[in-house]
């Protein structure tokens, strides 16, 4: 069997990991794979980082973008994206790495959300299911 794990990315760690880790024993005969979703735009670059800083080495990963919705975060999260993005536009744009782009965009609702992004992993467990 297949399980699919799709979580949030905060500060570059994937929301629900853990439920993997806490279980990989009792997972190990099954076919893993995690969707991650987050702000900062794809590269082969930052799919590496993901993939070193969450530990998922031997897991099959997939990224796509999702959405910021400012009505829906907390007091302290929405300060906290501000003092980040007052922060980011006082450098230089052409030193913003791509995180910190996604911040910058972030002043309120934004979505980057594309159903193209789950066309890779369609593809790919279609012929396992």
């Amino acid at each position: 069997s297949t399980i699919i794990l799709v979580g949030g990315v905060y500060a570059d760690r994937i929301n629900g990991l853990d439920f993997i880790r806490r279980f990989r024993g009792s997972l190990s005969d099954k076919r893993l794979y995690v969707f991650a979703v987050g702000g900062t735009e794809f590269s082969p670059e930052y799919i590496a980082k993901l993939r070193k800083v969450n530990g998922l080495d031997d897991i099959h990963m997939y990224y796509g973008r999702g959405e910021i919705n400012m009505d829906t975060l907390s007091f302290f999260d929405k300060r906290l994206i501000g003092l980040l993005r007052r922060m980011v536009k006082r450098k230089p744009e052409s030193e913003w790495t791509l995180t910190e782009k996604a911040i910058a965009e972030s002043e309120g609702n934004v979505s980057w959300v594309d159903e193209r992004y789950l066309d890779p992993v369609v593809d790919f467990i279609s012929p396992v299911l």
